[in-house]
């Protein structure tokens, strides 16, 4: 194919492959080549064999024929200098090395022209080819592959510990469908390449988009569009909003307790009558449809009147937490212009802006006293709440949602739930995040006791089980924090609740025994609070429906899944050209449904921009949110959540997920909780600091953190703190942590710590050997080899000063593990003693167990 041998298309269609799943750009792939084209060293027998490397930058709109003839000019250069070695190219490129992954490329490609052994004759012998398998794999990856007889042959060779068999074979299935494309079609565009086969519900890119199924129980009419079908009637499209599901639970048990605070205990019929009383105050201010009213309340009945009240009168309330700085509210209030504020006489004198003011107590009657609910008919689209939230920007920002995806979020909630009047369920959640419209509804449209949570309580780990325990709560939400740190508290015997419901944050592994099932969901603001959810943790399956189906996953200790699209909503993982990608592939989660918000209050711009049209689905006018997070779908079709965009960071070039430095710290036994935040450093670019709550020093965090991730998602700052600082909403202010001056860390480190001495002999020649290689004064005892400079080839030299001047013949390995004076000195320490058998040549303290480096590949230092 134009001038081109069969490696080159094989190579380029391998590229294509690369960067169709990992979204690379700029791809290194190393192959062999045979070493032998001097005249005299053909007729040897030996190993000859280079390795190259192939360099491919590909570009969306590129064709496959221009690739190919890319792919043709890199290969002919690149054998140009093929007699230099790898070794050589190795060493003068000096790449940030990690005893984790080759240096320049972790994938390769082996490309033979025939199968047939009979070109190899060797005087006097018969030659036939045998199929050796070597258990231990090279490289990260590589493909095999063998053309004879107009027909290819090949496989792939994988590290297991990266892949696994499943993954593997749709990657061949894939790679299959790119040779087949470029084959039959030459010019067709690299971004075009189809990876599965066409389908129902596929994007032309190929791959795999998620709908959920119907929910069994039915799921309000009215919530399937921002029309009503035609068939309804007004009496019944009202009936099937929130507002009137509660109403039927007043009506039928009136003296049922709806609101639980304290000691006191507000009933359904006091609670539908005093809403309604209130409603009639709003109509009279022009409360109606997409009209606002600001709830400056805090988590107690009022609050859930108030609430209920601004729906009865048609309009959509805006909750404020009176516990917010007065320029926050103010700039909420500013930018919704309510055209009255709900509060109480306690909190009126402390609003920052004059509006009008009409206070739940006013409308207090006495015990028994009905009222009927004001006439106001609303649509599906109609707006039911405003909730304003911060995203990246930091400035507030107001989402505004419809009934249509409120009623859908109810009703899904209680089927999953099996939620009933028997169930008790709790309001932790702060009044302005957006989980405390989740809290309340569903609990008193399913007729339910709600519980709000002290603030005191809510926020107290060590208190929370007791609390929910003695007042026998059945189901309740945490945030992801406060779900974490309580998964780990001892609980009263028979006192957990049926379900614990999380989300908000990053769900980290759980422990395998839980006292009670957790579930994990997912959904930004502008989907109605949850999109997504899935079991992350297993201890009962009652009253959950589909927990059994996931049971097995979610005890396997794997990172926990955000499971399934919820009912009437769709998820897919789109690539930047907005294309489903296969399954596996990290892309940009795209939400489609019922629970979309209409857009960002007064601003049409940004709304645009993140509610773009459905392109993949049927219904017209339908759109789509982009999220601006990273997910990918797992093989068993959960989805798993990879991070923000703005949480991957380049450290020495390579990419950094900042979600899996964290979720390996909080694997260490003695660590609560943690956060990692990118931070500039001098002239070295981004470095990552960690903030660790727990106990332990730096040394045993970086020690963990160096046996499970490569050595550039390790942190270069770890700073001690008590506790993270937390948002109202119960997520970490990653805002509010402030890097500490160079060389703090510890546990409630705040400035510079003074390098640390060396305290033995051996400490002191290794450091002395650490200084005249790296140019340095002095170099403390605890200080990584890479972060003063150091590089990998280096350590050759070190490790060769070392054997001739201590006397000890040690390997790369141990070193990578953790690059350090002591440690090194310690390896000294214990080779001699292992040599001589006595303790007394003992220089420094004895060397820790290396932790093994997991997976099946070999990793050397080249």
């Amino acid at each position: 194919m134009r001038g081109t041998t069969l490696f080159m298309v094989v190579a380029a269609a391998f590229s294509v492959l690369l960067h169709r799943l990992g979204g690379q750009d700029d791809l290194c792939v190393g192959y062999p080549v045979a070493g032998r084209e001097p005249a005299q060293v053909e007729p040897l027998v030996g190993m000859f064999a280079n390795t190259l490397v192939l360099r491919t930058r590909l570009r969306a709109a590129t064709t496959f024929t221009e690739l190919l003839g890319e792919v043709r000019e890199a290969v002919l250069a690149a054998h140009e200098h093929h007699e230099l070695p790898f070794e050589r190219l190795v060493e003068a490129i000096a790449p940030a090395r990690d005893p984790a992954r080759q240096p320049l490329f972790q994938v390769a490609l082996d490309v033979s022209e025939t199968g047939d052994p009979g070109g190899l004759a060797l005087a006097g012998l018969e030659v036939s080819a045998v199929q050796a398998f070597d258990r231990t794999a090279k490289y990260d990856l590589t493909l095999f592959v063998t053309g004879a007889d107009d027909r290819l042959e090949g496989g792939f060779e994988y590290a297991t510990d990266l892949f696994d068999r499943s993954t593997v074979r749709r990657m061949a299935g894939q790679f299959q469908r790119v040779l087949a494309a470029v084959a039959a079609d030459p010019d067709v565009p690299v971004a075009e390449v189809a990876l599965v086969e066409p389908g129902p519900r596929r994007s032309p890119g190929g791959g795999v988009a998620a709908r959920a199924p119907e929910a069994a129980a039915p799921v309000p009419p009215a919530a399937a569009g921002l029309t009503a079908a035609a068939e309804m009637t007004e009496a019944e499209e009202v009936r099937r909003y929130v507002q009137e599901m509660v109403a039927e639970r007043a009506r039928a048990t009136p003296d049922a307790p709806a609101v639980v605070a304290g000691r006191r205990r507000v009933r359904y019929g006091e609670l539908d009558a005093t809403a309604n009383r209130l409603a009639h105050r709003l109509r009279d201010r022009g409360v109606g449809p997409d009209s606002f009213v600001a709830v400056y309340l805090g988590r107690s009945p009022e609050l859930v009147v108030a609430l209920l009240a601004v729906l009865r009168a048609g309009g959509a309330y805006v909750p404020i937490d009176p516990d917010l700085p007065a320029a926050r509210v103010a700039a909420m209030l500013g930018d919704c212009s309510p055209l009255a504020v709900l509060t109480t006489s306690s909190l009126a004198n402390h609003l920052p802006v004059d509006l009008p003011v009409i206070l739940v107590e006013s409308a207090a009657a006495p015990p028994g006293a009905a009222c009927p609910a004001p006439d106001v008919r609303v649509r599906p689209g109609n707006l039911a709440y405003c909730v304003y939230t911060s995203g990246s920007t930091g400035e507030p920002k107001g989402v505004a949602l419809t009934h249509a995806g409120l009623a859908n979020l109810v009703s899904w909630h209680i089927e999953r739930y099996g939620l009933t009047a028997a169930d008790r369920t709790t309001a932790v959640a702060g009044v302005s995040f957006d989980a405390s419209t989740w809290e309340v509804w569903p609990a008193l449209a399913a007729g339910a006791a709600l519980y709000p949570v002290d603030e005191r309580t809510r926020l107290s780990p060590e208190h929370l089980p007791s609390w929910l325990a003695s007042r026998g709560i059945t189901v309740c939400f945490l945030p992801t924090p406060l779900a974490e740190a309580i998964a780990r508290e001892p609980w009263p015997d028979g006192g957990a609740p049926r379900a614990v419901l999380t989300g908000g944050d990053v769900l980290h592994p759980v422990p395998a025994a839980l006292p009670f099932p957790l579930v994990n969901h997912y959904g930004p603001s502008e989907a109605t609070v949850v999109a997504t959810a899935g079991t992350a943790g297993i201890a009962g399956t009652a009253g959950i429906a589909g927990t059994a189906e996931t049971a097995g996953r979610a005890a396997t200790g794997r990172v926990p899944s955000i499971g399934r699209p919820i009912a009437r909503t769709a998820a897919y993982i789109l690539d930047a050209r907005g294309r489903i990608v296969p399954v596996g592939v990290v892309g940009e989660l795209y939400l489609g449904g019922v629970g979309l918000a209409r857009g960002y209050l007064g601003r049409p711009g940004l709304t645009a921009d993140r509610f773009v049209p459905d392109h993949l689905g049927c219904e017209p006018g339908a759109r789509l949110y982009r999220t601006g997070d990273l997910a990918r779908y797992r093989a068993d079709g959960e989805l798993e959540f990879v991070g923000r965009r703005d949480d991957q960071v380049q450290v020495h070039g390579v990419r950094v997920e900042l979600g899996e430095v964290e979720a390996a710290l909080l694997t260490h036994p003695l660590v609560r909780g943690c956060a990692v935040v990118p931070a500039a450093g001098e002239g070295t670019g981004p470095r990552l600091v960690a903030y660790v709550a727990g106990t332990g020093t730096e040394e045993d965090w970086r020690r963990h953190l160096r046996a499970r991730l490569p050595s550039t998602a390790v942190p270069a700052l770890f700073v001690g703190v008590d506790s993270l600082p937390l948002l109202p909403s119960g997520k970490v202010d990653r805002r509010a942590l402030r890097v500490p001056p160079a060389g703090a860390a510890g546990p409630g480190a705040g400035g510079s710590r003074a390098p640390t001495a060396p305290r033995t002999a051996t400490e002191a020649a290794v450091a002395a050997i650490w200084c005249d290689l790296l140019g340095l004064e002095r170099v403390g005892v605890d200080e990584d080899f890479f972060a003063l400079g150091g590089r990998s080839l280096l350590i050759v030299r070190v490790l060769s000063r070392v054997r001739a001047e201590l006397g000890v013949d040690l390997g790369p390995r141990s070193f990578f593990e953790e690059p350090t004076v002591a440690a090194l000195a310690d390896a000294v320490d214990t080779e001699r003693w292992l040599a001589h058998g006595d303790a007394t040549a003992l220089g420094g303290a004895a060397a820790d167990d290396a932790a093994p480096l997991g997976g099946a590949r070999e990793v050397g230092l080249l």
